[in-house]
């Protein structure tokens, strides 16, 4: 499998972004909103949690899972469908916290639509850059 420097890019912007909004969120203890005024509603909703931990600090541990995962499927210590089957999943997370935000608690948060579709890239370059394999 060959290095992608686009799902670097994604998964790496992802992961740094991810991480500064919930290492702000945490000390500060104020919701960060890139534009508008959805963010609010949507980070201080019950969908905000999963088992009382916070999205955010989730989603920062899963991108850097993600993101070990591929560098180690890249040298090949790993197969990579290692990566690829979390990326799916995480793509797909991603998919379902749009249509939550959109359907079910009806406002939009820009700072939480940033990570979800920069998740929602990093699967679909995932997928083409298996199909060109």
């Amino acid at each position: 499998m060959h290095q992608n420097k686009t799902i670097w890019f994604l998964i790496t912007f992802n992961l740094v972004f991810t991480a500064f909004i919930g290492i702000y969120e945490f000390f500060s203890k104020t919701t960060v909103c890139i534009l508008g005024k959805g963010c609010e509603i949507v980070q201080t909703s019950d969908y905000a949690s999963l088992m009382g931990i916070n999205l955010s600090i989730l989603g920062i541990i899963a991108l850097a899972a993600l993101f070990i995962l591929y560098a180690l499927s890249l040298k090949e210590y790993i197969p990579y469908s290692f990566y690829v089957i979390p990326c799916y999943i995480g793509t797909i997370l991603a998919a379902y916290f749009i249509y939550l935000q959109v359907y079910v608690i009806q406002a939009l948060c820009t700072t939480c639509m940033i990570t979800d579709v920069a998740m929602i890239l990093t699967g679909l370059v995932t997928l083409v850059n298996l199909l060109k394999e």
